[in-house]
């Protein structure tokens, strides 16, 4: 990640060096999306890189007739505003993203719009939450989805599975919940991608927490 983000900084000016239109504004967008995982990565969710990487991203996106590399872009800058506790603004842009996903994303597309807005609801509407989750987790492709860890940082199976499990808890279904987070630690350490697994860590660790087992 520290490799990744040397030499995509080092790309970001050259191309401010290139002349201005479409062709730049394409060339720094390619940039700007793949910034995305190392930033969360190197630095977090409530970066202020990763602000300024995701509305970058968003704007060229606008510029070039809503390019459907904004998909990315905006889970990065919903990513942002969830962590920084700005949930008005996150609900929102998860309730975009899968309303574009619906609309002219692909399968991976929609299966991140439900886990968005599935975890956008997790603080006040449980059940609306339950299904968004579950759904993004019946649209994941093992194989084809792979990449998912590169794209936003973290594998979204994992994300899924790990917000289904705080889900559950809160519905009551205790055994449900922790039997999804130990699905998502399981997936975790087969994808081998250090982000990933320290997210499901940090969610199967507060399940824990929840149910006061310590030794857990």
């Amino acid at each position: 990640n520290l490799e990744a983000n040397a030499q995509l900084r080092r790309a970001l000016e050259e191309v401010k060096k290139l002349p201005a239109g479409a062709e730049r504004d394409n060339l720094e967008l390619n940039i700007q999306i793949s910034l995305i995982g190392p930033t969360i990565a190197l630095q977090g969710f409530a970066a202020a890189a990763v602000a300024e990487v995701s509305s970058r991203a968003i704007e060229l996106c606008r510029e070039l007739d809503n390019d459907p590399r904004i998909f990315p872009a905006l889970y990065a800058r919903w990513s942002y505003a969830r962590v920084s506790s700005n949930l008005r603004e996150a609900g929102a842009l998860a309730q975009e993203f899968l309303m574009l996903a619906e609309r002219r994303g692909t399968r991976a597309d929609r299966m991140v719009g439900h886990r968005l807005l599935g975890t956008s609801l997790l603080d006040g509407e449980t059940a609306k939450a339950h299904e968004h989750l579950k759904r993004a987790t019946e649209l994941y492709d093992a194989t084809a989805d792979r990449a998912t860890a590169m794209i936003y940082g973290t594998d979204v199976q994992v994300t899924s599975l790990s917000n289904l499990g705080i889900v559950e808890w809160l519905l009551g279904r205790v055994t449900e919940a922790i039997g999804h987070g130990q699905d998502a630690l399981d997936l975790a350490g087969q994808l081998r991608h250090a982000h990933t697994l320290g997210y499901a860590y940090a969610h199967v660790c507060a399940l824990h927490m929840l149910e006061r087992d310590v030794q857990a």
